[in-house]
């Protein structure tokens, strides 16, 4: 039977869950170091392996619910020999994203004997199993599964957390009259702050960013569970930034820290996942999605940039969609009856 046991902030975890994240390609960011070890307290997260699939299962309120399994990568392998050329969408043919390029990596076998092995786990405990942040194209494979076994099911899309996916290019540049909001807020920081340089995160600076992220929830910090988890995970991540590996960097003005980003690489994606600026600098959050995109999705294996859900807030929605996603990653919570 399915031995979950609750992750920890270690070498070993890391390894583990970042050996399934890499091979399966997956762009959400659920399935990142920082999208899944940053809220493991929050959603009380524990993970087991079985039949060469990684699972987590997660509390979300009252409700326990699982992710889909994640194959490994002799999974992936066989899924990509089994993709064939009738698959290649238009989408795949112009350069966006596409759930294809992963391949059919939800529908070999271990997905399936994964899924019997969670049924069993579930009959176990008495639940009927839910599934959270399941991919698109994690879907139709997961439906078929309970359809097969004569199982009914409710889908419920999550807006709310849509992750908001850009091509790099259009972050880097911002070009063309789409983004002549974005470019004249640039230059208005420029010209207001002309001494202003982003800085690469190192062990050197990384003392003054945290300092800068502690007035920063002091100023701008929101009352909410989810809020407070957050400030409290920066600062987490600030502390132990080479054991979550971890990219980032910093705005400086006149000496003093006003801005800061931080994220990581999976696959051709740079997934952003703290971002937190001074807003008493005019233009502060366009020149530093700019300056982060510019350092960190400069190679060329990188093609897109993830910069998370909006969490249903609408201002923070208007803001992402402003800069043009070229797709937003769907979501679905699968309950099974």
């Amino acid at each position: 039977m399915l031995e979950f046991r609750k992750i920890c902030l270690n070498t070993e975890d890391i390894t583990l869950a970042k050996r399934y994240f890499d091979a399966s390609e997956i762009r959400t960011c659920d399935f990142t170091v920082g999208g899944t070890f940053m809220w493991r307290d929050l959603f009380c997260t524990e993970m087991a392996e079985c039949e060469g699939t990684l699972l987590f299962k997660v509390r979300i309120g009252e409700t326990v619910a699982f992710t889909v399994p994640i194959p490994d990568g002799r999974c992936i392998a066989a899924a990509k020999e089994t993709c064939t050329l009738d698959e290649t969408t238009e989408e795949q043919e112009t350069g966006t994203v596409s759930a294809l390029e992963i391949g059919n990596l939800f529908s070999v076998p271990c997905f399936h004997q994964a899924l019997r092995c969670l049924d069993i786990y579930c009959e176990t405990k008495g639940i009927d199993p839910v599934f959270c942040m399941v991919p698109k194209e994690a879907m139709p494979s997961l439906t078929a599964y309970y359809t097969a076994a004569g199982r009914e099911y409710g889908v419920l899309a999550e807006r709310d957390w849509y992750d908001y996916i850009y091509i790099k290019e259009d972050l880097i540049g911002f070009k063309g009259k789409r983004f002549n909001g974005q470019r004249n807020h640039v230059n208005k920081f420029r010209r207001l702050y002309p001494e202003a340089v982003f800085r690469r995160l190192n062990r050197e600076n990384i003392d003054r960013v945290k300092d800068f992220c502690l007035d920063y929830n002091h100023r701008f910090g929101k009352d909410t569970d989810t809020a407070r988890e957050d400030e409290e995970k920066t600062l987490e991540v600030l502390d132990n930034f080479e054991l979550y590996d971890q990219i980032g960097g910093y705005m400086e003005y006149q000496g003093k820290v006003i801005g800061v980003s931080i994220g990581e690489v999976m696959g051709d994606t740079l997934v952003v996942h703290i971002e937190k600026a001074d807003i008493d600098y005019e233009g502060i959050y366009p020149a530093l999605v700019q300056e982060f995109s510019a350092m960190f999705a400069a190679p060329a294996s990188i093609r897109f940039i993830n910069r998370e859900d909006d969490a249903g807030d609408e201002g923070l929605r208007r803001s992402k969609l402003s800069y043009h996603p070229v797709a937003l990653l769907e979501k679905y919570t699968v309950s099974v009856y």
